[in-house]
């Protein structure tokens, strides 16, 4: 079971009280996955990934519809897609930051940071849920220009930094979900949806759990369907029912 989590996109629902006509704006995504020590094993270090989404111009509370985002996924690490265990087991945090004169990717690299902080700092505490917690505050503080690790020069606005929480009805069999999101700050609101999507081969009998293999002596046929982005596979099965895999491409 392997997902992708991206951001999908995002609205303005009211602009902040900077002077400017229009607010601009950007993401930051930290993601973290925990690693459960064995017994007797010291803790390990959580892997990690910050990245950065936008600046998103020109955002009015009258923009009828969310500004669609184009970038990489967040989850997994890499940007490609993996499984994931248990809820507990990812941390997912975001900020959302108004632009005036800062960079960035020099943010993300102080939240690159000061996370690696974080993580090393509890990475003895056996509470997943926990660690996402302090992990949380830390990346909250130090946008907010407390407990800075490096020099730095702010010239951005933090209007806020959540947890988007992960849950049993996330981890996909097939398909794709949206989870939404809103951060407030500054007078202004904005909402965030993320999508998940599972990627890998799905089945088209429900509650089938079991590969079925070909009927010998038979012929798969495939074919795609550009319109979904869709490849197809059809068979006969051993136990002569017509099967159809299909995968979900990319977008």
């Amino acid at each position: 079971m392997s997902l992708a989590i991206n951001l999908q996109s995002i609205k303005c629902l009211n602009e902040t009280s900077e002077a400017s006509a229009s607010d601009e704006v950007y993401v930051l995504v930290t993601t973290a996955l925990f690693r459960t020590p064995l017994p007797g094993v010291p803790a390990s270090v959580a892997e990690h990934n910050v990245i950065h989404y936008g600046i998103f111009e020109d955002m009015d509370d009258d923009d009828p519809n969310p500004v669609t985002v184009s970038g990489p996924a967040f989850w997994g690490l890499d940007g490609n897609p993996a499984p994931i265990g248990e809820p507990d087991d990812v941390a997912v945090i975001v900020s959302l930051m108004e632009h005036d004169n800062g960079s960035p990717q020099q943010y993300r690299e102080l939240v690159d940071v000061k996370a690696s902080q974080s993580l090393l700092s509890s990475a003895a505490n056996p509470s997943t849920a926990r660690r996402a917690a302090l992990l949380v505050d830390d990346v909250n503080n130090v946008l907010n220009a407390i407990d800075v690790p490096i020099p730095f020069a702010f010239d951005d606005d933090h209007l806020g930094t959540r947890l988007l929480p992960l849950d049993s009805s996330d981890l996909l069999k097939g398909g794709m979900k949206e989870k939404r999101m809103v951060i407030s700050g500054d007078g202004g609101e904005y909402e965030l949806v993320f999508r998940i999507r599972y990627r890998g081969w799905e089945h088209s009998v429900p509650g089938l759990a079991d590969v079925v293999h070909v009927l010998p002596g038979t012929s798969p046929t495939s074919w795609y369907t550009p319109k979904d982005n869709v490849q197809h596979i059809a068979y006969v099965g051993t136990d002569q029912q017509i099967h159809e895999p299909f995968f979900r491409l990319d977008p």
